[in-house]
């Protein structure tokens, strides 16, 4: 009966841990992000932000995808007519990375309404810089 109920309780615990870890970070991306909505492609700042290594591991030529799999979603689209995203780094200042649109394409939302536009796989990195 003992072995049992210890079945049970490691049972039950490798559930919950299995359940909060579904909610986790993947790949650098929060866990809503979906990349044929816009809307999810930032995200409160979680953890120390980026370190001054990784904002330097940033190259010309990554897609939106690259960059988030490598220092996680941006905090806010700060772009004004062109595709700027800004990320708090851990030292207090921010890295912001410019984007060109290099493909488009045709896509359904998540509401079923066809949109032409660019997904993350369609943006390249133009430009970085680190703001004070």
């Amino acid at each position: 009966m003992k072995k049992n109920g210890i079945f049970m309780l490691t049972a039950l615990f490798l559930a919950i841990i299995s359940a909060f870890s579904s909610c986790a970070v993947r790949n650098g991306a929060a866990a809503g992000y979906d990349k044929y909505d816009p809307v999810t492609w930032t995200a409160p700042r979680s953890g120390n932000g980026v370190s001054e290594k990784d904002a330097g591991s940033i190259d010309k030529g990554m897609t939106f995808t690259d960059v988030i799999d490598r220092i996680g979603l941006p905090q806010q689209d700060v772009g004004s007519g062109g595709v700027l995203y800004e990320w708090e780094m851990a030292n207090g200042k921010h890295l912001v990375i410019g984007f060109e649109i290099v493909k488009h394409e045709l896509y359904t939302n998540k509401d079923g309404v066809g949109i032409f536009g660019f997904t993350p796989d369609g943006l390249s990195v133009s430009s970085t810089r680190i703001d004070e």
